[in-house]
């Protein structure tokens, strides 16, 4: 079903929107790249979404922000305010646009390396 999914997609443009921290108990556990929204991809999110609830899977709770994993912590560092503005500073993150090719499914994190690829499929459509 996920193939099918994809082969129904083309190719679609992304922009990237800054980067951020998510936090477990005021801890940052990962440096992201944020998305912005995008018709495609929230499209791409809801289908699968639909599916995978429909065979049994248990869905985030947490609401969908889209992001690229930059840094995973697995010992959270003692980040100063300006942590995420000289990130900015150094690597300017903000309206980048790259293209979306593919749909790659991942496990994880599995390894101190990070997640592992379970799947990849090529928008077809």
């Amino acid at each position: 079903l996920t193939r099918q999914i994809a082969k129904s997609f083309q190719n679609f443009d992304l922009r990237t929107a800054g980067c951020g921290l998510f936090s477990h108990h005021g801890n940052p556990k990962v440096c992201w790249w944020g998305i912005e929204e995008s018709k495609p991809l929230g499209e791409l999110f809801q289908r699968l979404s639909a599916i995978y609830e429909a065979h049994g899977f248990a869905l985030e709770k947490r609401d969908y922000q889209p992001h690229v994993t930059l840094v995973r912590f697995d010992h959270p560092p003692k980040l100063g305010a300006d942590c995420l503005r000289n990130i900015e500073n150094k690597w300017p993150l903000t309206g980048r646009e790259f293209s979306a090719r593919k749909l790659t499914l991942f496990k994880g994190p599995v390894t101190p390396l990070g997640y592992e690829i379970l799947s990849e499929y090529s928008f077809e459509k």
